[in-house]
């Protein structure tokens, strides 16, 4: 499985802007997660001040993309937003 930065590289190369510095800000977001076996990982938000909200996230390995797939879960802690991740059945709808 490829690390965080790996991930990173790849999204860039690929002319996306997931990871760049401005979106990170501009969103407060924090990667909390490495990759999971299903490509899945966790991101934390607090864009407007009102407290984290966790993402499920999803990289494909193919295109180097980002999809979200679980958005501003606000009522789980950070551990069961992992394995809400951990547990996600990948398949072609996912990408």
């Amino acid at each position: 499985m490829i690390t965080v930065e790996e991930m990173k590289r790849l999204n860039n190369e690929a002319g996306q802007h997931f990871f760049s510095p401005s979106t990170m800000r501009f969103w407060k977001s924090i990667i909390e997660t490495e990759l999971f076996q299903n490509c899945t990982f966790v991101t934390s938000e607090d864009p407007f001040g009102v407290g984290r909200m966790f993402s499920v996230r999803h990289f494909d390995m193919e295109t180097h993309r980002v999809k979200t797939l679980k958005s501003q879960i606000m009522n789980l802690t950070l551990e069961k937003t992992k394995k809400l991740a951990k547990e996600w059945r990948i398949d072609e709808s996912t990408r």
